[in-house]
C-alpha cells in the first residue's frame, strides 16, 4: 500500500506512485455530470472513457459523488425508475462548473510541466 500518500493504492517498488492524479476522478465525474445529468450507475458506465474503473472502485465513485455534493459542486435528487427503484441523478452547480474551470487550468499547466520532462527526457536518452 502507498503509505507515503494513503491513496491506498498499491505499489511495486518498480511502479511509480499517481497519487497527484487522485483528485482526477472527481474533475471526470464533474465533466459528465457537467455534460449531462446522469445516475450514478451511468457514471460508473462513462468512466471507462477516462481509463479510471480499473482504478476505481465502485465504492470510491459514490464517496466522491458524496464529497462533490457536500462541496456543493453537484445536486442530487431521487427520481421513479420505469425498470425499478428510485434512481439518485446528479445535476452539476454553478459552483461545480467554476471547480470544473480550475481544474482545467491546472491539467493544462500540468500537461505543460510533463510535455517538458518527457521532451527533456527523450533529448536526454536519445543521446
Amino acid at each position: 500500500m502507498c503509505a507515503k500518500h494513503s491513496c491506498g493504492g498499491h505499489h511495486s517498488k518498480d511502479h511509480p506512485c499517481n497519487c497527484k492524479m487522485r483528485g482526477f476522478l472527481q474533475a471526470c465525474l464533474l465533466l459528465l455530470v457537467a455534460r449531462s445529468e446522469g445516475y450514478g450507475y451511468t457514471l460508473l458506465q462513462d468512466l471507462n472513457n477516462f481509463g479510471l474503473m480499473q482504478q476505481s472502485d465502485i465504492g470510491a465513485v459514490y464517496r466522491n459523488l458524496r464529497s462533490l455534493e457536500d462541496a456543493g459542486h453537484i445536486v442530487s435528487e431521487w427520481q421513479d425508475s420505469e425498470s425499478g427503484p428510485e434512481k439518485r441523478v446528479y445535476r452539476i452547480t454553478s459552483a461545480g462548473r467554476h471547480r470544473l474551470l480550475q481544474w482545467k487550468e491546472a491539467l493544462l499547466e500540468n500537461r505543460r510541466q510533463i510535455d517538458s520532462f518527457l521532451t527533456l527526457l527523450e533529448n536526454s536518452v536519445s543521446q
